[in-house]
């Protein structure tokens, strides 16, 4: 409602950055993610990622030559966001370029963000059956019609080729090659050791494709091969399950993957609000919504507050309770009441020492309280006497 998406990114690109250990100087700034615990791990991220996201954090400009895969993995939802279901091919294309190139600055790095969204798009949209001549004939066209991308929403834009014809071409060279190595009769590592190994965008998505084409009925056997060989196997089995997924549905995937699956139910929640697209206007909830609806989207992506978030610390409580006891002690010095003033002494003393640390507490309202610093790691001071 307030900018275009491109800045909603930019900020939840940050608050995931705090979930890194960096902290954010942007006061305000907050997803609702940041409290799953789960979220709150590292999972050897890109250095070039964490290094360009800790200079965007910095206010300083990003300048690398970085054509590593870690743009392309995270667009895939571009091509399936309600509030872009109108929106066109190229704008979507665009948009995926856009936002990889934010940490990864060679044309390598963001121009198989763009292919990979079309990908996605195109086989939303028509339903392209899981057989291998509809899918090698829509990554052939894609391969070409990705070079006709502007590089910016105006039409005076120059297209990809125009501005990057050298790998433009590599580009459309590497996916063409997937399509001709995918039927031939050898073991999925030999096909894939002949694309490359996938550190680059480029390779990924190539990687990604092969293994699509190779499996298109199988959602197990394509991300099986994606994932096992000898390069970066983790992003181009993560661009496979992009392409995988929008082809054979959430039906389409074994049972013992969906019971493992980590914070499941977080994932199902984003999808489904991804699917029915941003629930409020600039002026109230939207006509075909209930209250309660606009409410928790209201929570969720306005306040950034978890609809199932327990307050971390009650201070009104704690000093109603406080002055209960310490009022029952000094009318009786009873040992036992002032046994209780010490446990509530010590109990705000630990909240204390967790919330320094933590720098974030949650209370019965529904914005988070933030604590902001001078230095980067401050450490509790403890004391001897009162």
């Amino acid at each position: 409602i307030g900018a275009d998406i491109e800045h909603y990114v930019y900020r939840g690109y940050l608050c995931w950055l705090e979930t890194q250990g960096f902290n954010s100087d942007k006061k305000g700034w907050y997803s609702d993610l940041n409290h799953v615990p789960e979220m709150n791990f590292q999972r050897a991220p890109g250095n070039t990622c964490m290094s360009a996201l800790d200079l965007i954090r910095r206010d300083r400009p990003v300048e690398n030559t970085s054509k590593g895969c870690g743009g392309i993995m995270r667009v895939a939802p571009v091509a399936v966001f309600n509030d872009l279901c109108d929106a066109s091919e190229e704008t979507i294309a665009t948009l995926a370029a856009k936002l990889a190139g934010m940490t990864h600055k060679h044309p390598l790095g963001s121009l198989p963000a763009a292919a990979l969204a079309i990908i996605i798009r195109r086989i939303v949209l028509e339903e392209c059956p899981a057989y291998f001549n509809c899918l090698a004939g829509l990554v052939q066209r894609i391969a070409t019609d990705v070079l006709n991308t502007r590089t910016g929403y105006e039409d005076y834009a120059k297209t990809y080729y125009e501005e990057w014809p050298q790998e433009c071409e590599k580009l459309t060279a590497l996916l063409n090659r997937a399509v001709d190595i995918a039927s031939r009769p050898i073991s999925d590592q030999e096909a894939i050791s002949s694309i490359g190994e996938g550190w680059t965008g480029d390779e990924a998505l190539a990687i990604a494709v092969l293994c699509v084409l190779r499996h298109p009925d199988s959602f197990e056997d394509a991300v099986i091969a994606a994932a096992n060989h000898d390069g970066d196997s983790d992003s181009t089995g993560a661009i496979c399950g992009n392409i995988m997924g929008v082809m054979v549905g959430e039906r389409g995937i074994p049972r013992h993957y969906l019971d493992k699956l980590e914070i499941k139910d977080i994932i199902e929640e984003v999808a489904e609000d991804f699917y029915l697209g941003c629930r409020i206007s600039e002026y109230g909830p939207l006509e075909e919504i209930s209250d309660e609806e606009a409410r928790n989207w209201e929570m969720k992506y306005i306040y950034s507050s978890s609809l199932h978030r327990e307050p971390t610390w009650d201070s009104g409580e704690f000093m109603k309770e406080f002055a209960h006891e310490m009022s029952k002690f000094k009318k009786t010095h009873d040992e036992k009441a002032y046994n209780k003033v010490r446990q509530l002494r010590t109990q705000v003393f630990h909240n204390t020492v967790k919330i320094v640390k933590e720098r974030l507490y949650w209370t019965p309202g529904i914005m988070p309280e933030k604590l902001y610093y001078f230095k980067e790691s401050p450490q509790p001071e403890f004391y001897s006497e009162e």
